[in-house]
């Protein structure tokens, strides 16, 4: 064999040997939340508060919890619980919601049920706020397809919502005076709101979805009798009234500001009709794998939104083989080894790193307890990824902040609700996890992971989140709401108070 050949056959060899060190490096970072690495975090849990219970016997899916906590620019805290169904792409259901004030710090809550006019002037304090105080809040537009409305416009392709296909409509075809999502900004020194108009990447496919009409068909839209009426009109009944509307909004998520100025926000396709990039990942993914999420961009605070980055490696299934701790219990229902990677959230780091982690599904029936949390890194403002690599054995809404200190924390679970930190500044290294509730419950999906926190100061947080199996003073099980408060500092800053 000549030198040259030797030389490859060596290089062939150490590349199959690194490739196959890097999967098993890959699968042994799967860890156990109840076994997490020590990273260097200090985190102190204050005591559960509880804020409500559900009414007895309604334990069903959708009904008292789903918990969402915010701050208003007043101090006091919101905590809002939904009695909702999980009615598919449905825009228009108003289920009943729980309102809960904190004046105090989440020591002690108080119900109360506000107006139309206050609970919209609460929902808007939900939305993101800046480092320099300015809040922002998108909000949406329903547009009618009415036969005026279908001579000004151009109807083509298909558009998906929730695995749901649809009649699609680009949002540049749409005129210009009805194609905008409204926004609001409030400076810190502002008292009034002031609106905006943000319009959507060019080539956004919005769905033309058919809603019930409730004036013909006699019903409030948070009528029980409803749900028989949408799912009718879901199988394509014709007795069901109904009219076709174009929904505009949601398309931007949380916020984050570069250094350029510039706000970004990720968009998962799972929720959207993206377009993709010229020479993005798209492009050279195989059929059926579609980029897990795009980054838009706006240069004008808001008002103009591109698709500037792409995530890969969604839409896909990852074999994690036998990596899972033989510590973590099985599924009740199928195996854990495959599962389906498909929404993305992600947080820019002190150091500038992207770090996305991946809500995910195991196959084949894509149930959602047992499905390992991935997590992809980018160094270079999304131009490239490393490879997604499996660090948790659960994974339902990964969603986390940067607090002012400098730690990273990130949600997450399914069975069971759990906190993961960093304080490396990269999002290389997580750890310090924290168990709220465990997953040692009756069935796999009763802690849903359905919940939210919201950052009080520098070192921490308070989470609002459920428990599906609560013992009631007299025994009965019947949902909980709680409140936490968790501190999270640098270990070298010793003990959090």
């Amino acid at each position: 064999m000549s030198k040259p050949m030797r030389s490859l056959t060596r290089c062939t060899i150490l590349m199959t040997v690194w490739m196959l060190l890097a999967a098993l490096l890959s699968q042994a970072q799967i860890v156990d939340p109840y076994a997490p690495p020590d990273v260097g975090v200090q985190v102190n849990l204050g005591e559960p508060r509880l804020l409500m219970l559900g009414s007895e016997g309604r334990l069903d899916w959708g009904s008292f919890q789903s918990p969402w906590i915010w701050q208003h620019r007043d101090g006091r805290l919101i905590v809002r619980v939904t009695s909702s169904q999980d009615i598919s792409y449905n825009p228009q259901v108003d289920w009943p919601r729980y309102y809960f004030v904190s004046a105090d710090g989440g020591a002690t809550w108080s119900y109360i049920a506000p107006g139309k006019e206050e609970e919209r002037r609460w929902e808007m304090e939900a939305g993101d706020r800046l480092a320099d105080g300015t809040q922002v809040y998108f909000g949406k537009r329903r547009i009618v397809l009415a036969d005026a409305l279908r001579q000004r416009v151009l109807i083509g392709g298909e558009a998906v919502r929730k695995g749901t296909k649809f009649p699609g409509i680009l949002a540049k075809d749409l005129p210009e005076d009805l194609g905008w999502i409204p926004f609001y900004t409030r400076k810190p020194t502002d008292a009034q709101w002031t609106q905006h108009r943000a319009y959507p990447p060019p080539g956004l496919r919005l769905p033309i979805i058919k809603i019930v009409d409730h004036e013909k068909a006699g019903v409030q839209t948070s009528d029980e009798s409803y749900r028989d009426l949408f799912e009718r009109l879901e199988q394509g009944d014709p007795s069901v009234p109904f009219l076709e509307q174009i929904e505009l909004g949601t398309t931007v998520g949380s916020l984050d500001v570069l250094s350029d100025g510039s706000w970004i926000s990720v968009v998962n396709y799972v929720d959207h009709d993206l377009p993709t990039l010229a020479g993005g990942y798209a492009n050279s993914t195989p059929a059926g794998e579609r980029p897990l999420a795009a980054v838009l961009r706006s240069t004008d605070q808001g008002e103009h939104w591109t698709v500037w980055r792409e995530v890969p490696f969604g839409d896909q299934v990852i074999d994690v083989g036998d990596s899972v701790p033989a510590s973590v219990p099985q599924p009740q229902q199928d195996g854990r080894r495959r599962h389906w990677v498909y929404r993305a959230h992600m947080n820019v780091m002190p150091d500038g790193s992207w770090v996305v982690m991946t809500r995910c599904c195991r196959d084949p029936k894509r149930w959602t307890d047992h499905a390992v949390l991935f997590l992809t890194r980018s160094t270079d403002q999304g131009l490239t990824w490393t490879r997604l690599e499996p660090i948790r054995p659960y994974s339902l809404n990964p969603s986390g902040a940067v607090l002012a200190n400098g730690i990273g924390v990130r949600k997450y679970g399914r069975p069971g609700h759990y906190l993961t930190f960093c304080a490396d500044g990269r999002g290389e290294r997580w750890g310090n996890d924290v168990v709220l509730i465990g997953r040692e419950r009756e069935h796999d999906q009763d802690t849903c992971n359905n919940n939210n926190f919201v950052v009080t100061g520098p070192d921490r947080l308070i989470i609002a989140y459920s428990d599906f199996g609560y013992k009631d003073a007299a025994g009965v099980a019947r949902k909980a709401i709680f409140t936490r408060e968790i501190v999270a500092q640098p270990m070298s800053l010793g003990s959090p108070k």
